[in-house]
């Protein structure tokens, strides 16, 4: 899971001790969750001349009861504001869910798929979502297929988390499609070619170099989600918020 923004915004947050630049972009969490706590707007951000509009620094995701992506960043938010502590039982959800409720309450409308928010993103700019919750592989494919635009930054949250896409086979037929999915050389090629990492590393990192992307090669700060049960009460309690 990544966070597409702009350079602009990158500037802001580096002085705000939100991101930082090295190989790769990255934002913190824990300081992000301290902003959040802090209603603090655009506007308040200092010496901010590039975005001082007045609402609420908040990463834009997808509806958490019915997206994966939002539970993803749910899980991430969980488990910074646990402690650094992957969030287990009755008394450690409910000491984390106000926390994890008002990123998603104060964004107000939020849609079921990544792919609402990403295509503003592309298309509206940073007026609308100076920061959005996205898969890895939508960055990637957008810049393959030539969509992104000067000043287009990809950041990698710190702790992140890997969502993994799964296949299920019904049959035999089912099945074999799987293993090829997994092992055709030129099935990893088109995989690579749409942003995936595949279990050829070499195919993703030629689609990155081509394409000029600062992936990060090696994901390190990457955190467990919850159980599932544990994932489930929290989304039902973000739910219950909405009224």
């Amino acid at each position: 899971m990544v966070i597409a923004t702009f350079q602009p915004i990158a500037d802001l947050l580096t002085k705000a001790g939100v991101a930082k630049h090295g190989a790769v972009w990255t934002f913190d969490v824990a300081r992000y969750l301290d902003l959040v706590a802090k209603n603090v707007r655009w506007d308040q951000l200092k010496n901010n001349t590039a975005y001082p509009v007045r609402k609420n620094v908040l990463v834009s995701t997808t509806d958490p009861r019915s997206s994966n992506s939002a539970a993803m960043y749910l899980a991430i938010a969980s488990y910074v504001a646990n402690g650094d502590t992957i969030v287990q039982g009755t008394a450690a959800e409910k000491k984390v869910l106000p926390t994890v409720s008002r990123l998603f309450l104060d964004q107000g409308y939020t849609d079921n798929t990544s792919e609402g928010p990403f295509s503003d993103y592309l298309s509206v700019g940073m007026g609308k979502t100076p920061l959005v919750w996205i898969y890895e592989a939508q960055f990637v494919d957008a810049a393959a297929r030539g969509q992104l635009k000067p000043g287009m930054v990809l950041m990698y949250p710190s702790p992140t988390v890997v969502s993994k896409h799964t296949l299920v086979p019904l049959n035999a037929e089912g099945d074999r499609i799987g293993r090829l999915l997994s092992t055709d050389p030129e099935l990893q090629r088109l995989a690579a070619e749409h942003g995936f990492r595949s279990s050829d590393p070499a195919e993703f990192t030629k689609v990155t170099a081509d394409h000029n992307v600062p992936v990060e090669p090696n994901l390190i700060d990457v955190v467990d989600t919850p159980s599932y049960e544990t994932l489930e009460h929290l989304l039902g309690g973000v739910a219950k918020s909405y009224g």
